[in-house]
Formats: C-alpha cells, sequence, structure tokens
C-alpha cells in the first residue's frame, strides 16, 4: 500500500514540476480558505435581524446556475420548471418517472433544476478525471472521479424514487387499521360515507388526514367518498388499497352489504401484510449477511495473500 502511494506521488512529481505542485497546492488553500470565510461569514449573517438567505451567493446556488444557463430572467417559475424538464429530458432524465415520485412522496417537483445542474456537475467530473489521467497516467484518479461523478448524477434523482417508495409502503402500513376501524363504524350500520369520515377522524395518520383533505377538496356528496378513495388508489398505485377500493365501491353500487365486502377485505389484507413483513425480514437477513461475510472473509483474503505478495516484493 505503501509502495502505492509511493509510486503515484513519483508519478505526479515526474509530471509536474516544482512550480506546477506549488501552484496547485496554493489553488487549493486559496479555495479552501475562501469556503471557510464564506462560511463563517454567512454564520454571523444568521444572527442579523435583517438576515435574508438570499443575500449568500451560494443559496440555492444549483437553481441560480440553471436559471443563468438555460433560462431568461422574464421568464416564469412555470416556465423555468418545464425548461428544466425539457432539459432533463435530454440528457437522459426520466422526468415523467421523476415528476411523478415527486407527486407520490410529496415534496414538489421544483428540485429538478437541481437534479439537472448535478447531472451536469457530475459530467464534468467524469471529464476532469479523464484529463487527469491523461497528464499523470494514474488510474485511481478516473476510478475516483467515476465514483463521485456517479454520485453526482444519479443520486440526487433516486431520493425521490425512495421517498415514493416509503410513501407507498406507509400507506401498506397504516390502512389495516384504517379498515379495521371502517368495519366497525360500518357494524354500527353507519352509511358508507359518514363511517369512512369518521373512521379517517378518529385515525391519526398520513393516509387519514390526506383523506380527508381530498374529501374536503372535493366538496364529498353521498357518492364523493368514492371519488376520494380514487384519488389515493390512482395516486399511490398501491394493489392492497387498489383491491380495497375496487371492492367496496362494487358491492356499494351492486346494493350488496359493505360491511361484509370490508371484513373479507380486512383478512386479506391482514395475511397479505404478514406475508409482506416475512418476505421483507428474509431480504433484510440476506442485506445483512453481505457485510458481514465480507467483513469475515476480508482479513481472511489478507492474511493468505500477504505472505505471497511480500515475498514477491522480496524476489523483486
Amino acid at each position: 500500500m505503501l509502495n502505492s502511494i509511493l509510486g503515484a506521488l513519483n508519478s505526479i512529481y515526474g509530471v509536474f514540476d516544482n512550480l506546477s505542485i506549488s501552484v496547485i497546492f496554493a489553488l487549493v488553500i486559496f479555495i479552501s480558505a475562501a469556503c471557510i470565510i464564506l462560511i463563517i461569514d454567512d454564520k454571523q449573517r444568521r444572527k442579523s435581524i435583517y438576515y435574508d438567505p438570499n443575500d449568500w451567493f451560494f443559496h440555492d446556488f444549483n437553481n441560480k446556475f440553471f436559471d443563468m444557463m438555460f433560462t431568461k430572467r422574464a421568464d416564469t417559475e412555470k416556465v423555468k420548471t418545464e425548461k428544466a424538464y425539457e432539459v432533463a429530458q435530454k440528457i437522459g432524465i426520466n422526468s415523467a418517472e421523476y415528476a411523478r415520485n415527486c407527486y407520490v412522496a410529496g415534496i414538489g417537483d421544483s428540485g429538478i433544476k437541481s437534479v439537472v445542474v448535478m447531472r451536469i456537475y457530475g459530467v464534468t467530473v467524469l471529464l476532469v478525471g479523464i484529463i487527469l489521467y491523461v497528464l499523470t497516467q494514474i488510474v485511481i484518479l478516473p476510478v475516483l472521479c467515476a465514483v463521485i461523478a456517479y454520485m453526482l448524477a444519479f443520486m440526487p434523482q433516486k431520493a425521490p424514487n425512495s421517498a415514493a417508495k416509503r410513501k407507498k409502503f406507509q400507506v401498506e402500513e397504516e390502512l389495516p387499521r384504517f379498515v379495521e376501524l371502517l368495519s366497525i363504524a360500518l357494524q354500527l350500520k353507519m352509511p358508507i360515507d359518514q363511517a369512512i369520515r369518521r373512521t379517517a377522524e378518529k385515525v391519526d395518520n398520513s393516509f387519514s388526514r390526506e383523506l380527508l383533505e381530498i374529501m374536503e377538496k372535493s366538496n364529498i356528496t353521498s357518492m364523493g367518498w368514492v371519488a376520494a378513495l380514487e384519488d389515493m388508489t390512482e395516486k399511490y398505485e398501491v394493489p392492497v388499497l387498489n383491491d380495497f377500493v375496487l371492492n367496496i365501491v362494487s358491492a356499494y353500487t351492486k346494493g350488496v352489504d359493505v360491511y361484509d365486502s370490508v371484513v373479507e377485505q380486512l383478512d386479506s389484507m391482514k395475511k397479505q401484510h404478514l406475508n409482506n413483513l416475512t418476505a421483507r425480514a428474509k431480504a433484510l437477513d440476506n442485506k445483512i449477511m453481505i457485510p458481514i461475510m465480507a467483513g469475515v472473509l476480508a482479513p481472511i483474503v489478507v492474511m493468505v495473500l500477504l505472505p505471497t505478495m511480500t515475498q514477491i516484493n522480496f524476489n523483486i
């Protein structure tokens, strides 16, 4: 390992003379000092009663960078967002999927400009890595730049996807409790629309709050609960929620007792929920075993290969 580091330093020294190395170190020190000064200055500004985040140059920098590169000063925020989706589509970002995931996660899609800029950063870092390899012939530099480029280019796009998955999982977790209390309300011969509203008011979770919000916006009538539940199914596309809504709406329109359908769905929902938990537990065990095996095997491989590598180096 030490020989590799020394070899890399020798390679760098062989390509750059003393003046170049001094200039590089001076730039690194200057940039580091400038960043420290900017951070300290921002902290001091935050203490002032007249503090405005927009006064700091790097506040919301990605959006400012995108607006400077791709938009006009007269463009409205809506036009800027539309242009961001157009640019995203051109550089390989699935803008429709991104917007869908943002909608499901409830985080808004204004971050698309930042995602585009981060993709540009990633490509830039990758090009820098290639240039450094051409100049120095050090393999570790382009590899390191490629890793950083991947994180910059793809990780911001995956954040809404992960948030959407967590939101769908939360719906699957909260739905059985909602349906269980709904069955109790229906057992008391409460009308279906009143039963859904009362249950949503009593159950304190995100699913119930969102359902109530949709019902209020739709100015619920005797059949308004159908539209509210269908909006939820269209948004989340969770199979267990889709089956539940389809069955109770079908039972209601056919004149069948909705209570029986809800009880049947509740039993099926609990079984499916248990199966999902079991499958997730097994998947988690498999994920945990990978780093454990790596931690166990790595020292063994080192102990086996170290004498051989030492002997080879000694012979050389």
